[in-house]
């Protein structure tokens, strides 16, 4: 692991096989190398790896690893398989499968197939009623635009009852400043950081609350402690966007640097300073940038970077197209991500074809994804000169949406605008109604509600 993070990829490679030499059914060792072959694009040899370690005994570590990669393309029924083998296997008794059931959770929430991920939450759950795992469920509802929902979960725990770990502090802080709820934000991050003071994560939280609150001076030295107690390339990318904000940009280079020094690997952090020489006007900097990550971490943030910058700037849109396309390629992870993004790329370029044809690949995959769906309503909602609108085959992706993520406000949201615009408002009014119904913290829906009701003369 250490050989492949130095850029030793080949003899990261020659110890993991003397490691199987040794013991060919170690789990650590067959998910840390197929981890780094997926990593690397090689979705058969990591498949291969999972494969034989399974044969021989099937492992939970290894089937989830393997699970994951199905995922990420688009097998949903054998990742499926596996998850379920997997839990079999597991060790650590009640603890140990709700640990599992999490994870699972976790990649069914990344696949987009958020109804299933909040199934096996509350299974986790009820099994062995955990802050941990109450609070992984509320953020989902968050991310599903339920903050309130999501709120609500956390009614009754007991910080000091539950014995909360610093990842539970740090993810329950995280929501409340989601919710704008700054006090008590702060009353749970002084409390973690009272019992972990060595957590940095912790810090770093509290450094973005601070900055939030434009405290910069403050946010400044808890980032700084953040990075004292562990440097990672979450935290100084964190400081270095601030200081950006500030306009300290030799500050926010230095720290973007040191970032790519501590792991080489962390996608986010070329996407973010690349972004910075993009709005600086330095397109040939950023350009290197997004280069030297494709060389050394060609991830879906990496990757839509460059993608977004080649269409932004300059006339490159086919080789947009073409770092998108070898994104979707990829499956060192859930690809969902950059299908969607590059098919919001060409909603927005206004070609209804290409986003249709863009959408029907995403859905073979994703054929579960909310998302995916909505903006598939989108490209058949679109027109242009010879290419006429199917407005019945986008409602019909609306409601298949809707039905997969009752939860998805956006989707809610963008069908109503759709009726509105179409000029059904009774039916717009309903939609938005029974997305707020599930989503009463989502502004854009009442937003657009409020828009409907002002257009129909219903100032009150």
């Amino acid at each position: 692991v250490f050989e492949h993070r130095m850029g030793n990829l080949d003899s990261a490679r020659h110890l993991f096989h003397d490691a199987l030499v040794i013991e060919p059914a170690n789990p650590y060792v067959c998910q840390a190398w197929g981890l780094l072959e997926q990593r690397n694009g090689e979705t058969d040899v990591a498949r291969d790896i999972y494969r034989k370690c399974t044969e021989r005994r099937p492992q939970s570590e290894v089937c989830a690893a393997w699970a994951t990669l199905e995922f990420g393309d688009g097998d949903a029924r054998k990742a499926r398989e596996l998850f379920k083998l997997g839990l079999r296997s597991v060790k650590r008794g009640l603890k140990g499968r709700v640990a599992y059931l999490n994870s699972w959770a976790e990649a069914e929430e990344r696949s987009g197939n958020l109804a299933q991920a909040r199934s096996l939450l509350w299974e986790a759950l009820h099994g062995f009623p955990t802050a941990e795992t109450r609070i992984k469920l509320a953020k989902l509802e968050a991310r599903a635009g339920s903050l309130l929902k999501g709120l609500d979960l956390m009614k009754g725990v007991d910080s000091e009852a539950e014995q909360l770990s610093a990842n539970a502090y740090n993810g329950w802080a995280f929501l409340e400043m989601q919710a704008a709820n700054t006090g008590r934000t702060r009353e749970l991050l002084k409390e973690g950081n009272a019992k972990f003071p060595m957590d940095g994560a912790l810090l770093q939280t509290w450094g973005t609350l601070e900055e939030k609150c434009c405290e910069y001076e403050t946010a400044r030295e808890l980032y700084s402690k953040s990075v004292e107690v562990r440097p990672t390339a979450v935290a100084l990318v964190a400081w270095a966007c601030m200081e950006a904000k500030l306009g300290d940009t030799a500050r926010a280079r230095e720290l973007f640097k040191n970032a790519l020094r501590v792991d080489p690997l962390h996608g986010a952090a070329y996407h973010a300073y690349a972004s910075l020489e993009m709005k600086q006007g330095n397109i040939a900097e950023a350009r290197r940038i997004f280069e030297l990550g494709l060389d050394r971490d060609p991830s879906a943030s990496v990757l839509v970077g460059y993608a977004q910058l080649e269409m932004k700037f300059g006339s490159r849109k086919d080789r947009a197209r073409e770092l998108f396309r070898r994104g979707v390629s990829q499956t060192r992870g859930d690809a969902s991500f950059i299908w969607h993004a590059w098919l919001t790329m060409e909603l927005r370029e206004r070609d209804p074809l290409s986003a249709r044809s863009i959408a029907l690949e995403a859905r073979k995959r994703y054929s579960g994804n909310s998302r995916i769906l909505a903006a598939s309503a989108l490209a058949e909602a679109m027109s242009a000169r010879g290419v006429p609108p199917d407005l019945e085959k986008s409602r019909e992706f609306f409601k298949e949406a809707v039905l997969l993520d009752p939860f998805h406000a956006h989707a809610w949201q963008t069908w109503g605008v759709h009726e509105f615009r179409n000029g059904n408002e009774a039916i717009a009014r309903g939609l938005f109604q029974k997305g707020l119904n599930n989503c009463p913290s989502h502004g854009p829906l009442w937003q657009a509600c409020g828009v409907l009701e002002g257009e129909d003369g219903n100032f009150d």
